[in-house]
């Protein structure tokens, strides 16, 4: 039996971009590499119950315990060439935020460039890589804790899951398919309208807007996101646009 139930998934991501086909893997190194593989079956989701070497960004290994959460990655494609895997990210982090909403009934945050907040600690991390080839499409890896009671002494403080925010349990089914559904909408705005509903959509789920936060060696108060995925940071007269790196609270 699998760690997932087949039929009910088949049936719910019938008519969806994602999900079709589905592989569900007991156990493997990292369900990216699985969809890399597969880059010319657009619509490919990979789902496990243990990754082995699950990365996040910049090579991060992304805990990965059976039985408690969801790790996935999926195909979305073909591309139109200005595609920007930038702003895909931020649309990814936008249906995943509303998806964890609607399931736990608390504000979620997005925190640039690609994890997603709940009760101001990491609940989702995403992962989108490109060929460069867009016309093969990208893979997307997520990965959402779902029924964690706990995280290593490392993750602790900044880490939550949707049963440590709420004390329930949840189906993973359910957080599968509505969390995926939210991510398609979301892509699919971006594919027919462009990066404004992105921006738009970050203006109530950006986190640290307002604040003042360090990214690399620059320090700055969050302004809002650009139209290429940027994030802008205002440090008295002066503009920065972040592209790349990591964004931390200044206390």
């Amino acid at each position: 039996m699998s760690f997932l139930d087949r039929k009910r998934l088949e049936e719910a991501f019938r008519g969806k971009r994602i999900g079709r086909p589905l592989v569900l893997l007991e156990r493997t190194s990292s369900t990216m590499d699985v969809a890399r593989e597969r880059t010319s079956e657009p619509g490919t989701l990979v789902v496990a119950d243990r990754q082995d070497a699950g990365r996040g960004s910049r090579g991060r290994t992304w805990s990965s315990p059976p039985g408690t959460d969801l790790y996935l990655s999926f195909v979305w494609g073909p591309l139109e060439p200005i595609a920007n895997p930038g702003v895909m990210t931020l649309a990814v982090g936008l249906g995943v935020a509303e998806a964890v909403e609607s399931l736990t009934g608390k504000h979620t945050l997005v925190k640039w460039p690609n994890d997603v907040l709940l009760d101001h600690a990491k609940v989702s991390g995403i992962l989108v890589e490109s060929s460069g080839d867009f016309s093969q499409g990208v893979v997307v890896g997520l990965g959402l804790n779902v029924n964690r009671a706990s995280f290593p002494d490392d993750l602790a403080e900044g880490a939550t899951s949707l049963h440590l925010a709420t004390g329930r349990t949840f189906e993973r089914e359910e957080v599968l398919v509505e969390t995926l559904a939210s991510v398609e909408q979301w892509l699919a705005r971006y594919e027919q309208l462009g990066p404004a509903p992105i921006v738009e959509g970050l203006d109530r789920r950006l986190a640290y807007r307002n604040e003042r936060v360090r990214a690399g060696e620059i320090k700055g108060v969050v302004e809002g996101i650009a139209k290429d995925g940027a994030l802008i940071l205002r440090d008295g007269t002066e503009l920065h646009r972040i592209l790349a790196g990591r964004v931390e609270p200044i206390e």
